[in-house]
């Protein structure tokens, strides 16, 4: 069977919609047009003034689409931005590529987790509380900056809060794009926000390298298997989830479960996609270079 990729699947950040990614996805198809691109629609991000979804309904949802994908022989790379991180942190556990039972099974699933200032926690964690008992004081989401509804959120600064407020963060991203972008901002129900973490696909990312012995003048490491691989794109310059938050749960992952977490870095505030497309296309070129003989 090949094991070559065959999708990109994006799952969106909090009060985003697939529109939100427009530049970015035209950006990937241009790039890899081989890969079909797909922005999975979140349940709980909607206009509705009474939102019934939340966030076990959007995880239901991204895993129902994404196993659909799978049981077609699909091979996917997953992007999670922000909060997409939890819903597929949540959703997409035990679905990387299995042996085939019979020569006509596929091997399909998932070969990359990649999270872009995103959420990578641990079951039980709120994504509005990341940092758990160890800071619990510390909230992700300032009630300054939202307005905190009975069934809703609505974000009142998205520029500033996911842009910045000087004229070089703006990066790449135009006048005009902003106000499209803008314009694409929904609200997220209020729920997602007091729903703990269930899963983390991410703990069955690749395992860092462990050395069993030497054989013969040469040492011998476990191999990985079918394993994600799981990628962190840091953005240094964010202030809706820090830097510094970015760097603990990498931290966490490596150290506490080990999993060999590859991070990239970019100077950018919590829109990447918008702001610096071009340096963020050219990363996932990086990262899927093995698996996408086209790229260059």
């Amino acid at each position: 069977m090949s094991s070559s990729l065959t999708d990109i699947v994006l799952i969106p950040g909090g009060w985003h919609i697939p529109a939100s990614y427009r530049k970015f996805t035209t950006a990937l198809s241009t790039a890899f047009p081989s890969l079909r691109v797909t922005v999975l629609p979140l349940p709980s991000i909607t206009n509705d003034p009474s939102p019934t979804a939340d966030f076990y309904t959007d995880s239901a949802f991204v895993r129902s689409s994404v196993t659909q994908m799978i049981s077609e022989g699909r091979r996917l790379a997953i992007l999670m931005h922000s909060y997409g991180g939890q819903v597929g942190s949540n959703a997409l556990h035990d679905l990387h590529p299995q042996e085939p039972s019979t020569s006509t099974d596929s091997r399909g699933g998932i070969t990359h987790l990649i999270y872009i200032a995103a959420a990578m926690l641990f079951p039980g964690t709120l994504m509005s509380r990341p940092y758990g008992d160890s800071k619990p004081n510390v909230a992700l989401v300032s009630p300054s900056d939202y307005d905190f509804g009975p069934e809703r959120v609505v974000a009142l600064h998205p520029v500033e809060m996911w842009i910045g407020t000087r004229e070089e963060d703006k990066g790449e991203a135009t006048e005009e794009e902003i106000r499209e972008w803008v314009d694409t901002i929904w609200p997220i129900s209020t729920r997602v926000f007091s729903q703990e973490l269930q899963f983390a696909a991410w703990m069955e990312g690749r395992k860092m390298k462990v050395k069993e012995g030497m054989e013969g003048g040469k040492e011998e490491e476990k191999g990985e298997g079918e394993r994600p691989e799981v990628v962190y794109v840091m953005c240094t310059k964010d202030t809706a989830v820090p830097y510094e938050l970015q760097e603990w749960m990498v931290g966490r992952a490596r150290e506490e479960v080990g999993v060999d977490v590859k991070v990239w870095k970019m100077e950018t505030g919590h829109m990447p996609t918008l702001t610096a497309t071009g340096e963020l296309v050219r990363i996932l070129g990086e990262v899927l270079g093995k698996v996408l003989g086209e790229y260059v």
